[in-house]
This record gives C-alpha cells, sequence and structure tokens, in this order.
C-alpha cells in the first residue's frame, strides 16, 4: 500500500494508547514499526476478497502475537495491509521486527503465506513536558513510514536513530547492519542516511528498489535539458563538415552495402558527398558487371574533410564443362566443380569461400538423354544448401538454356545455367553480386 493511500493521522484514541504506553514504559522516547504486504493489492485483484481475507487474518494473527506478546511492543493501528506499532526499546523493536521476517520468510518458503513483508523503523523523542505531542509524532510516523516504502519485501530498513541507540545491543547479538546511504524522499526536507537490518546468518545487503530511482531537482533537469541542446547545435553545425571524396571512379557509389552516394562536381580531383556520412568505418564499392565489383574500406574521424579511398577488385568467377552424350557408352559421366572467390565484409575482413561442391553433372542415360545436376555447399550466410536436379532431352536437336537458381545470400547470388545440345551438356556455375539499390 502506498503511503499516499494510507492514514497516518492519530485519533484520540490512539494517542491515548500511545500515552498509556509512554507512561507504563517510563519513556519519551518510541521506536516506530512500520509494515507493509509487498504485492497485496495485485494479489487481491487476482485471487479475490476471500483468498486475501484469510492471508490477511493469518498476517495479523502473527503481528499481533509477536509484537505484543514479547511485551516489549504495541500495535496502535492496522491501515489496511500496513500495521504501524511502537516499541519502548530499540533493541526490542529490532529483535521483533527480525522474529517476524523469519517466520513470513518460513512460510513464504513452505508455500504457506504467497508475499513477503516489507519493514521499517524509526526512533525519535514524542513528549513535550510529559505530554505526548500530536505534531511531533506525527512526524516521526511520516518517517518510519517513507522508510518502509523503500524497503524490498523481505527486507528491514531503519534509520541512524535506531541503529545508533541499540548499537550495544546489536554487537552482542546475530543481527548485522549495513548503510546503503543517503537518500532524499519526497516530504521530508533533509537527506538521511538508511540501514539494512540483516537478521539472517546467510543473508547479504541489497540496495532497496526504490532507492535506485534517480531524484533530479528542477535546476538539474532545467541543465541536463540545457547541455542536450548545445551538444544538439554542436553537433549539427561543428561534428558533420563537408566532406569530399579524391579522385572517385565513374559510376554510383555504395555505402556499407544498403546507401547510394550522391557526388556533386567540385574540381577534375574531388567530388562532395552530399549525403551525411556517420563517424566510424565504413565500405564503400562500385560495381563493374554482376560479378565485378571495386571495394575500399574507408574510416571518417571528427572534423574530417577529406577521404581517399584505395579500391581494389573483387572477382566473382564463373566455370563452364562440357560433357558429350555418347551413345555406345552405357556408364555415367560426371565432374565436380569447385569455386573459390572472395568477398570483403563491413568489418574491413576478407573472407574466401570455398566449401563443398557448387555443381556435380552426371549423364544418367546417354541413349535417353538424361543428366542430373546435384549442388551442395556452404554458402556465404554459412547455410548448408543441398539440392537435386534431374532431366531428360530426349527430342531436343538444339541448345536449348534452363536456369538453376540458388537464391541469394547476404549480397551474393547463385545461379546454374545449363544449355542441352545434340551431342553435349553444357553446365555453367554463375555468381553474381546481388544489387537491390
Amino acid at each position: 500500500m502506498k503511503n499516499s493511500n494510507r492514514d497516518l493521522l492519530l485519533k484520540a484514541p490512539e494517542i491515548l494508547v500511545i500515552d498509556d504506553f509512554l507512561k507504563e514504559s517510563k519513556t519519551s522516547v518510541l521506536t516506530i514499526l512500520f509494515t507493509d504486504i509487498q504485492g497485496f493489492t495485485a494479489y487481491t485483484d487476482e485471487f479475490g476478497d476471500e483468498k486475501t481475507a484469510q492471508m490477511r487474518s493469518t498476517h495479523d494473527n502473527i503481528m499481533k502475537n509477536e509484537i505484543e506478546g514479547s511485551g516489549g511492543g504495541k500495535i496502535i493501528k492496522y491501515i489496511g495491509d500496513s500495521v504501524m506499532a511502537i516499541f519502548s526499546e530499540p533493541s526490542k523493536a529490532i529483535e521483533v521486527s527480525s522474529k517476524i521476517q523469519r517466520i513470513f520468510l518460513q512460510m513464504y518458503e513452505a508455500h504457506q503465506f504467497p508475499l513477503k513483508v516489507r519493514m521499517g523503523l524509526h526512533l525519535g523523542q514524542v513528549t513535550v513536558e510529559n505530554k505526548i505531542g500530536p505534531d511531533i509524532f506525527g512526524g516521526h510516523v511520516n518517517k518510519a513510514s517513507r522508510v518502509e516504502a523503500l524497503a524490498d519485501g523481505g527486507q528491514i530498513l531503519a534509520t541512524t536513530s535506531v541503529i545508533e541507540s541499540a548499537r550495544t545491543q546489536i554487537k552482542n547479538e546475530t543481527y548485522r547492519v549495513h548503510s546503503h546511504g543517503n537518500i532524499k524522499v519526497k516530504g521530508l526536507k533533509e537527506e538521511f542516511e538508511i540501514f539494512e537490518i540483516l537478521f539472517m546468518k546467510s543473508q547479504l545487503p541489497h540496495k532497496p528498489t526504490q532507492m535506485k530511482k534517480k531524484f533530479f531537482s528542477y535546476q538539474k533537469v532545467v541543465g541536463l535539458l540545457l547541455t542536450i541542446f548545445i551538444l544538439f547545435l554542436f553537433n549539427k553545425f561543428f561534428f558533420h563538415p563537408s566532406l569530399y571524396i579524391e579522385n572517385p571512379p565513374y559510376g554510383n557509389l555504395v555505402l556499407d552495402e544498403k546507401n547510394v552516394i550522391h557526388l556533386k562536381d567540385i574540381d577534375k580531383n574531388y567530388k562532395e558527398i552530399e549525403e551525411e556520412i556517420s563517424r566510424g568505418k565504413h565500405i564503400l564499392y562500385y560495381k563493374v558487371s554482376s560479378q565485378n565489383r571495386f571495394y575500399a574500406p574507408i574510416e571518417v574521424e571528427n572534423f574530417q574533410k577529406y577521404i581517399k579511398p584505395k579500391f581494389e577488385s573483387y572477382y566473382l568467377p564463373s566455370k563452364e564443362h562440357y560433357l558429350y552424350f555418347d551413345k555406345t557408352d552405357q556408364h555415367s559421366k560426371e565432374f565436380a566443380d569447385y569455386i573459390p572467390f572472395k568477398v570483403l565484409n563491413l568489418d574491413h575482413s576478407v573472407e574466401t569461400y570455398n566449401v563443398g561442391f557448387l555443381t556435380n553433372v552426371k549423364i544418367l542415360n546417354p541413349r535417353e538423354r538424361a543428366i542430373q545436376i546435384d549442388y551442395d555447399f556452404i554458402d556465404q550466410a554459412g547455410e548448408h544448401k543441398k539440392g537435386q536436379f534431374k532431366k531428360s532431352y530426349p527430342d531436343l536437336k538444339s541448345t536449348k538454356a534452363e536456369l538453376i537458381d540458388l537464391g541469394t545470400f547476404n549480397t551474393v547470388h547463385y545461379k546454374i545455367e545449363i544449355s542441352v545440345g545434340k551431342k553435349f551438356v553444357k553446365v555453367k556455375n554463375k555468381i553474381e553480386y546481388e544489387d537491390n539499390l
């Protein structure tokens, strides 16, 4: 339950209960405990009122038995799934809170209680001239409530006043404390230090989720926005000066396999690049043919004005083979074709591909002019491509071309072209650059 929904104002009967507790305890200082069931509202929405009522009854009974049964504490009020209680001694408050947490965590692990409880402790003087001051007490209640709201389920958080007052007792017990540093919370003017009470030997401290959130003042927000605006202007007008290319090639230039670069004539040696190129490493290329590209790696730095790319040819080969029909030969004829080629990757590395065979051609039956073509290779994308093509040409009297399209992988397209004549079959492996621009 959020702080904004809590009724923290004390009514007259509640003040009388606190006053009697103070007189009985003979103290003017109280330790205030706030507890809350984490995820209570969502649980109610999912499982309904009946199951929630059973869970809350179990929760309230444990709270009452441990807080008031200990002889050191008193429950002042139940606020929904929250409990507000007071203790005359901070050490007793720590002892009881730790015991309650152990009970609920054991039940949670045994699936006997579905949620975890979070707790917050704060200590302060609450009387003026031996009479309770509602305003003073209300301030301490508010602070204890804020501390509890910072906690995660299964955690006990406390302020400096609690830890300092109980320091001697803590050293003699199994409790440990860990500081999570200072925090500024809404509704309180000053920052204060938050401590986590570790009540189990194996327990490790962890920064509460709410403390990980960053709180910005108005001045910080304005300063941040102003800085962003200045950086935007600086980036727009200073970080991207005109970029010129020296001795550019003829034809369209392509950047990083996807963007066409347009050039504006300056003089015979330089052209201006009209597009904005981001800082960092890039690849430029221009196409000579379907099988030939010229690549150049470049790197653009801040305030750089000229680039001088050094282009290198990367050629994708094609091969063709003939097998002749011989009606007197009843045996299969075949060949396997390996085609190595290299490409320049966007990370400026060069890779050579020559894995498996691209085509394997067999004459299955010379009399019926039947052929079989197999392909089995690892493509540029690292995928295994395997398939088979069979066909007969019994009535063919002249050369005929057929194309097996194996598809495009990255920027390379694979094709097998078949030509069949009266006495031969010709198979040509074709690997071409694929351009979508």
